[in-house]
């Protein structure tokens, strides 16, 4: 699920939230003067308003041809249930017509289609008052026959789909009608009576499949009954126990599934895995009070219902993913790919927002592509949900809101709100969409409407249980009280709006923390402060400045509230010196004249800038040339380098090559042949789990059982880890950390080890052999001791014991991990002669023995700052040795040294263009964005690079670095350069003024520098809108007294500030020209450059010596 939205809300009794929001509808209805029906009767009005019924019909009418086409070219289930359901419900077409939806709806179901299955049923079951449509051959039915078809057909929807709703009928009916319990109950002795009988496979699988719902139903808890015919609607997931719904479902109801499973049958693996994953409790025997706790994931069989053909395998797939898998890279790209399936098998709704939001969400792995999501968004409008939970409606928002904020389309307030009143008529509505509507109401952005109709909005939203939505809601009624807006005859005034503040902030410890409850406390303590408490206005700037830390890791409609929280936090953070506060209140009054808005506007405006100029298919590009170049080397001799990189294309399908783990596993095996100790990690991890639901078209080889997986991955991890890969040794960690068999394989690994080193020793087993089990030992003790979460004395004293045994026979991996423990732990726990050598001091003596693992670790200290002691000679070697070997940081920093000269690295810019590319395409654990900034990446492109089209690269690194960082200057700056300088042909002025006015609001250290480039552009006559030299001036002065205050104060990025100075004292710009000033920061320049050691500064220092020199 969308963790940005279903993880918003604290797990609390649900019965503590009941009563706070039926408080709230107490006193909130005490001071309004309308009633409810009247309050619901004004919203439905409103919402008919704004919804625009031809923008509908537009994308049905299109939908509609879409499945047609589908139905003539491969007789596509859900195609013919979509047709079926436009036609029932007059989606895109004049008028309804219950006939033609019957027709598709019966070929639907001979295709199993769940939905359909209910559907029909609900044809069969008539409106609210038991009237059915004319066409259907009710009339001729008694009860008892009608009951027998709704009961198969809701039977065939659970069965065929786990269909919600169909489950929660079935449920109520069977708990409430008499006949329906005797009809389920005749089913079930049918069934019993039938299942000895001779008849094919997927014949006895469809009623075992019946059994185990039935078997369901009758062990259903009291808890979920119904105890009224009430209609079933829609529901809001955050107040729907998903656990409850399933409860305590019998051992022999899940006995059912797995005979349906054995016999090959899709349903029975995803009844059985579904009902499992919905039901975390104690198998319970229904003939004994006896229970069981069974470790269970539910992946396996997921993943074999969707091998096997069922519809909703895939989905369920991502969501065991997403429940039970971590946020990394290669669990992301799991996710996506795997809804990428569902979505070419079934396209229901609920699948496509999910696949939506891979192309929407920061999450590493996924890319940007923000009208591919609207897209999906807009498909999911047309079709249905799959109804395996309540419906979820909150959702659809994402669409309106990607049109209100013209994020991969243009700004469209008419199409935002239609789609926010398409979302709202639909039953149970969605309360975050009421206020996004009633804002754009509010903003004075829709024609037809007041802001009476706001208020309206924002008081229905009150009054749903969605707390932070509610917060929000009493919020800005809060907010429209105090401005005045609404006439005493509604009922409000300033003491309201102060009750109004205090419910906001009682809902808002019903959520969890996230950018917008941050934001809404931190204004509401600004506002408050005299009303409610003095103190309160000392915290705003905290929680304003928790929201904007928060920016990487939120959702679309959230990163929005962290860039205002930032914006509030920067005028009014108690350490603000004045000058930069007179600095905004400019701006402000800028921004306002301009472009008639506001600085969060400015500041939103950057963020779609940087979409646009992002380049979704570079890194395929990269991948593909690097692709041809390992090919061509492999052709030219055999090398572990291009085995093991061509194992990765094919293992993880990098540059659009097709995933195919045989030939992975092949290249990786021929790449270990040649010495390369990485490749033993990636083929451990080619070794797939039928048990944990592995992908088969993802591994060369699968094992049934967890055991035998970790049998055979630990051992190839163990050689990875003995030869220096730390990610193996981590992985083993981990999954000794989540899993119980890995834990027992682990001990018995120990004992085997410490068994074949006594008895080596007796027999003179050979000393590589002896060291080797004395690495292995330590290895395997550092991860059962957990020593570095929980480090005690023994442990570590008896896992240096042996890494010390094994270094004294000069095994470099002992050195190695040795030095990594000096890395890792606290000096206390070294003693004698480990006490007096440091970690580089160990990893030096591995490499000297020729340990590449060793080597690698090197490389990263000296990213990191480190200071090793050895000559440039020496670093070069092992740089170079790192590069054939694939590491990308030893590649990176060859690169860096082609440009800057680093450890008398010969310069030549074209060849660190090469390097730099290759070491991105090697780079399959995401290290570089750690190390590299991406602005960094973008001026080397930009500076360095003679290729035809480096502003286009450069363009998309800067534009990555403003989507990623929400305090940073650097990269708005320099995408506003490349606009400014005409390096983007399409790119308008515009754009750039908007960037560097956002970089200014931002206010790090970078400020000064856009300041000085906004003086530059309304001081130039080609930009005659902008002409205006009084700005000018004032963005000098402002620029130099930036530069003023870092030379002083921060002395970082010295050498650009001097270079800047020295041009504005040179050229007169914001003040008199001074010859002998630009001279001395010429040369402040030229000797502040030494001490940044920062390839952007190595460029400004060149600038002012070739300055200098004309001087002179």
């Amino acid at each position: 699920m969308n963790k940005s939205v279903t993880g918003l809300y604290r797990q609390q009794d649900e019965e503590q939230i009941n009563s706070l929001m039926n408080w709230l509808r107490t006193e909130l209805f005490s001071i309004w003067n309308c009633q409810s029906d009247q309050l619901d009767k004004d919203v439905c009005q409103i919402i008919k308003i704004h919804y625009k019924a031809e923008l509908s019909d537009k994308l049905y009418t299109t939908a509609y041809h879409g499945y047609m086409k589908q139905i003539e070219e491969s007789n596509h289930g859900h195609a013919y249930y979509q047709i079926g359901h436009y036609y029932q419900r007059g989606l895109g077409m004049d008028e309804k017509d219950i006939n033609k939806a019957l027709h598709y709806y019966e070929e639907a179901i001979k295709q199993h289609h769940h939905l359909a299955c209910y559907d029909l049923a609900m044809l069969y079951e008539g409106d609210e008052n038991g009237n059915h449509a004319q066409t259907l051959p009710v009339h001729k039915m008694d009860e008892k026959e009608l009951i027998d078809i709704k009961v198969r057909l809701l039977m065939d929807a659970v069965v065929n789909g786990q269909h919600y709703y169909a489950r929660k009928l079935l449920q109520m009916k069977y708990n409430n009608h008499p006949y329906w319990k005797d009809k389920l109950l005749e089913i079930k002795g049918d069934i019993d009576a039938a299942i000895d009988r001779p008849m094919t496979s997927s014949d006895m699988a469809e009623l075992y499949n019946y059994l185990g719902v039935i078997e369901c139903l009758l062990h259903a808890d009291s808890i979920d009954d119904d105890s009224s015919d009430e209609e079933i609607t829609d529901e809001d997931p955050t107040t729907t126990n998903k656990v409850s719904s399933i409860n305590k479902t019998s051992k022999y109801a899940y006995a059912c599934f797995q005979k349906a499973a054995t016999l090959g049958d899709c349903q029975g693996h995803f009844n059985y895995a579904y009902r499992r994953m919905l039901s975390p409790q104690p198998l319970t025997d229904s003939l004994s009070n006896s229970t069981k706790k069974i470790q269970f994931s539910p992946i396996g069989d997921l993943l074999k219902s969707a091998i096997h053909g069922h519809p909703l395998g895939w989905y369920c797939v991502q969501l065991a993913l997403n429940l039970l898998g971590k946020d990394t890279i290669d669990n992301n790209r799991r996710i996506q790919e795997t809804l990428i399936k569902a979505a070419q098998v079934s396209g229901f709704s609920d699948v496509l927002r999910e696949l939506a939001y891979t192309y929407l969400e920061p999450r590493q792995g996924w890319q940007y592509n923000h009208e591919l999501a609207r897209q999906y968004l807009e498909q999911a409008l047309t079709t249905s949900s799959s109804c395996l939970y309540p419906n979820d409606n909150r959702h659809h928002y994402y669409l309106g809101y990607l049109y209100q904020k013209g994020i991969g389309i243009g700004i469209d307030m008419i199409q935002a709100a239609h789609y926010y009143a398409t979302i709202l008529q639909k039953p149970n509505r969605c309360p975050t969409t009421m206020v996004l509507l009633a804002k754009l109401i509010e903003k004075d952005t829709l024609p037809r409407s007041t802001i009476l109709d706001s208020v309206r909005l924002y008081q229905s939203a009150c009054l749903q249980l969605e707390p932070l939505a509610s917060a929000y809601a009493c919020y800005r009624l809060a907010r429209i009280s105090y401005q005045g807006l609404i006439s005493q005859e509604v009922g409000f005034d300033h003491s309201k709006a102060t009750f109004y503040y205090q419910m906001a902030l009682k809902l808002l410890q019903a959520v969890s923390p996230c950018p917008l409850s941050y934001y809404l406390k931190g204004n509401i303590y600004s506002y408050t402060s005299i009303e409610l408490d003095p103190s309160n206005n000392e915290k705003a700037p905290t929680d304003w400045y928790l929201a904007a830390s928060e920016y990487y890791n939120s959702s679309l409609e959230h990163r929005y509230y962290a860039i205002k929280a930032k914006l509030k936090y920067e005028a009014l953070r108690s350490t603000q010196r004045q000058e930069i506060i007179e600095n905004i209140v400019y701006m402000n009054d800028e921004v306002q004249d301009l472009w008639q808005n506001k600085p969060k506007e400015i500041m939103w405006s950057s963020y779609r800038i940087a979409l646009r100029y992002q380049n979704h298919d570079f890194k395929n590009k990269i991948y593909d040339f690097c692709y041809r170049k390992y090919r061509q080397k492999l052709h030219e001799s055999d090398n572990m380098n291009a085995h093991y990189q061509l194992g990765c294309y094919y293992r993880y399908g990098l540059g659009g090559i097709r995933r195919d783990p045989a030939i992975a596993m092949n290249h990786y095996y021929k790449a270990i042949s040649l010495g390369h100790s990485l490749a033993y990690h990636e083929l451990a991890l080619l070794i797939g789990c039928e048990e944990e639901g592995d992908d088969p078209d993802d591994f060369c080889q699968m094992y049934p059982s967890s055991k035998q997986c970790a049998e055979y991955r630990l051992e190839l991890l163990l050689q990875s880890a003995y030869l220096g890969n730390i990610n193996s040794f981590h992985y083993i960690e981990q999954q000794a950390g989540d899993k119980i068999a890995w834990n027992k394989l682990i001990d018995a690994s120990i004992k085997t080890r410490e068994k074949s080193y006594r008895h080596g020793k007796g027999k003179k087993l050979h000393q590589d052999d002896l060291t080797k089990l004395q690495v292995e030992l330590g290895l395997l003790l550092m991860i059962r001791e957990v020593i570095f979460d929980q480090p005690n004395s023994l442990s570590v004293n008896e896992i240096i014991n042996h890494l010390n045994k094994a270094a004294k026979l000069q095994d470099p991996a002992a050195y190695y991990y040795l030095g990594y423990l000096k890395l890792k732990l606290d000096q206390k726990f070294f003693k004698g002669s480990n006490k007096k050598l440091d970690a580089p001091g160990y990893f030096i003596k591995a490499a000297k023995l020729d340990y590449m693992a060793a080597k690698l670790q090197l490389v990263q200290l000296l990213l990191a700052g480190e200071k090793i002691s050895m000559e440039d000679r020496q670093i070069r070697q092992i740089l170079i040795d790192g590069s054939q070997y694939g590491d990308p940081l030893s590649t990176l920093t060859i690169a860096l040294g082609r440009i800057d000269g680093r450890y008398g690295i010969e310069i030549d810019t074209d060849k660190a263009i090469s390097s730099l590319e290759r070491a991105m395409a090697e780079d399959h654990h995401d290290v570089i964005s750690k190390i590299l900034p991406d602005d960094v990446i973008g001026s080397i492109y930009e500076f360095d690079s003679h290729c035809t089209n480096k502003y286009i690269k450069a363009r998309h690194w800067y534009s990555a670095q403003i989507l990623s960082h929400l305090n940073d200057c650097q990269g708005r700056i320099s995408l506003g350069y490349l606009i400014e300088k005409k390096k983007i042909p399409t790119a308008s002025i515009f754009d750039a003024i908007k960037l560097y006015q956002s970089a200014i609001y931002i206010n790090d250290r970078y400020a000064g520098f856009a300041h000085y480039r906004l003086g530059k552009v309304y001081s130039n006559k080609q930009y005659n809108k902008f002409y205006d030299l009084e700005s000018a001036k004032a963005h000098f002065r402002m620029a130099h007294r930036q530069f003023q205050y870092n030379l002083l104060v921060t002395g970082k990025n010295a050498c650009r500030d001097c270079y800047v100075l020295a041009k504005m004292y040179r050229r007169g710009y914001g003040m008199n020209v001074n010859s002998r000033k630009a001279v001395m920061f010429y040369q402040k320049a030229i000797d502040q450059s030494k001490a940044d050691n920062d390839i952007t500064m190595l460029r400004y220092r060149n600038k002012a010596a070739k300055a200098l020199q004309q001087y002179m």
